[in-house]
């Protein structure tokens, strides 16, 4: 019972982190090049998404992993900001992030 509980604690921080990450992308002027679409939008919230809980829950299923990026796409889905996407976000940094190893580097490439 106690490690679930810790487990969903977690978890909860990991998504609370990724919330103001993808608002912190949402705030960036525009670069160069053509403008995101919104599957190139959505594959940079899987790919941070699956960092930061890989991160923070060393060991997780892909399962799991799964289910945070859908419960990551639903809340986004909802966002006003994260609709601000392809404006927001510039070809380059897309490109610099995608490749990115670790949230830490995903998050510097979107500065």
């Amino acid at each position: 019972m106690r490690s679930q509980r810790k487990d969903q604690q977690r978890g909860r921080g990991g998504l609370l982190r990724l919330t103001a990450a993808a608002a912190l992308c949402l705030s960036l002027s525009t670069g160069c090049g053509r403008p995101l679409d919104p599957v190139e939008c959505n594959q940079l919230l899987d790919h941070y998404t699956e960092l930061l809980v890989r991160q923070e829950r060393r060991g997780i299923s892909d399962d799991d992993v799964e289910r945070a990026k859908e419960s990551a796409r639903s809340k986004a889905a909802g966002s006003s900001e994260f609709a601000k996407c392809s404006s927001k976000v510039s070809r380059r940094q897309w490109e610099c992030a995608i490749k990115a190893p670790s949230v830490d580097e995903v998050e510097r490439c979107l500065l």
